[in-house]
């Protein structure tokens, strides 16, 4: 591979990471609004949008490993991007409810398609320090998620309609899918015969505890992520606008956490970096819930995204170290299982709302990452023990 192709993947590899950023985030910064124009919806309801836009990027992922791993990924990668301009453009256009929550579904395919193969597609073309380089793509998401909190807050305290809002937010899947279909993709680092497939993987007792990490941290990442927005503006009436800056502090803190932990994975162990981590979102989740004042949830909601930004990237980048002849099928199976966590975490923060309160919601998630906690604790002392 030539440099030139080699930086040409890595750039459609970075604007997919945004385009994803901007599919997710477009929706958390408009729920409130999505809602009031289909008949004040209950936040049960604004929860299941984003649930089952989780739903279609855990069936893309699922999907998209094993038949990238089978043909190839550049074609899947350019369907992806396809989808997720599709649908946005149909959330935007939907009339009624039940076809907006299709829309939804939809764009999450095409999402999740793309999730599942640029981790895959930049370790086969980094292969050394994998955790760097995978803290490294994922910021692009973060970076995506800024630009798109900034210029979807901008245009709601503008006055403008989150229809508008969502064909806008394609920018990104359009330039991604431009670059792919102008470059071909490169070969993934292990041939078909070589591979590992889903069914040796999914009998392997440690893959079944990092799958079970990805749903936890799935759940608690992307319920916050969600919910930010409609927490400060239910909890302390903040404006759309004001609220939306918030999560914007979220995701800036969620780049910043990734940049620096590209850097920090080179120096530490994994298990050390996100034990740390996983701590301070503890931390972080608990004085949200139970602030009695605005800024201290705000802040707590900041710096909850610096500390959960390495999580993602540093297990996926563990388990590839692991079982490294998985191919894509494994990314596919983890960032599946994590997105599957998207799909209960923000639904369960919504029934626990309407039942107990939003701030028994936020604690329901502070309680996934003592889990999380005590499991990377676990898995730090299995390792430190197998290296004696």
């Amino acid at each position: 591979m030539t440099p030139s192709h080699r930086r040409r993947l890595l750039a459609g590899s970075y604007l997919g990471k945004v385009a994803l950023g901007t599919q997710v985030n477009t929706l958390a910064v408009c729920l409130v609004a999505i809602g009031r124009t289909f008949g004040d919806l209950t936040q049960a309801q604004m929860g299941l949008i984003a649930s089952l836009s989780f739903a279609g990027i855990v069936a893309g992922l699922v999907a998209a490993g094993p038949l990238a791993d089978r043909y190839s990924m550049r074609p899947f990668i350019i369907l992806g991007n396809l989808l997720v301009i599709v649908g946005q453009v149909s959330m935007a256009l939907a009339p009624a409810y039940c076809l907006l929550l299709a829309a939804a579904v939809v764009g999450g395919i095409g999402a999740g398609i793309l999730d599942a193969l640029f981790s895959p597609l930049v370790c086969s073309i980094s292969q050394d320090g994998r955790a760097s380089a995978l803290n490294l793509l994922h910021a692009f998401y973060s970076i995506g998620a800024v630009a798109t909190v900034a210029g979807a807050s901008w245009m709601l305290g503008c006055g403008l309609s989150w229809r508008l809002i969502f064909p806008v937010m394609t920018l990104p899947a359009l330039l991604c899918g431009a670059v792919f279909v102008l470059t071909p993709a490169a070969p993934t680092e292990t041939q078909s015969a070589e591979r590992q497939g889903a069914g040796w993987l999914l009998g392997q007792p440690l893959f079944l505890v990092l799958l079970a990490t990805m749903l936890l941290l799935g759940a608690s990442e992307l319920a916050v992520a969600q919910w930010v927005p409609a927490y400060m503006t239910r909890i302390f009436g903040w404006a759309q606008a004001p609220a939306g800056v918030v999560l914007m502090g979220f995701s800036i803190g969620m780049a910043v956490g990734r940049l620096s932990g590209s850097a920090l994975a080179r120096q530490l162990r994994a298990m050390v970096l996100v034990s740390a981590a996983a701590f301070l979102c503890l931390g972080c989740l608990l004085v949200a819930a139970l602030s009695p004042v605005s800024y201290g949830s705000a802040t707590a909601f900041v710096l909850f995204g610096l500390a959960v930004s390495t999580l993602w990237p540093s297990i996926l980048a563990y388990t590839s170290e692991h079982f490294p002849r998985g191919g894509a099928t494994l990314f596919s199976l983890l960032a599946g299982t994590g997105n599957a966590g998207g799909v209960i975490g923000p639904a369960l923060v919504g029934l626990i709302a309407d039942t107990a309160g939003l701030r028994w919601g936020m604690g329901a998630v502070a309680a996934l990452s003592a889990v999380l906690l005590a499991v990377f604790l676990w898995c730090d002392l299995t390792d430190r023990r197998r290296a004696m």
